[in-house]
């Protein structure tokens, strides 16, 4: 079975643009893994992603309701998956984690957060 690589994000087009060039672009081509992507907006309401932290703070927090939304889709559309939060306080992801994760789930869900952090309850 191939990897899938599914990305929860503010900026999808990111991706989008990433897949079409150079190396990324060869590997797309040759098919050897899939990937989709997702707006994290279109699962809150009126696209309201972001929130200040509770009890005041510098910065903006990704909030809990449009994840729940959305992990809960990607969840029945793709049961058997891996999910990863991608957090600068979090552990480094390396490429020797990639086949380990991949042992446990071939669906890897990546979380890109894009703010100063998540609400804790994620």
């Amino acid at each position: 079975m191939k990897p899938n690589f599914i990305y929860l994000t503010l900026f999808p087009q990111y991706f989008y643009n990433y897949f079409q060039i150079s190396l990324a672009k060869k590997v797309c081509e040759r098919k050897l893994f899939t990937y989709q992507v997702y707006n994290l907006r279109d699962f809150a309401v009126k696209g309201q992603v972001d929130d200040c932290p509770y009890g005041g703070g510098a910065g903006m927090v990704l909030k809990i309701e449009p994840l729940v939304v959305a992990l809960a889709k990607i969840q029945t559309t793709y049961p058997n998956s891996y999910l990863i939060l991608l957090s600068p306080q979090g552990k480094k992801f390396t490429q020797a984690d990639v086949p380990r994760l991949l042992n446990q789930a071939p669906n890897l869900v990546f979380i890109c957060g894009h703010y100063e952090g998540f609400d804790e309850r994620i």
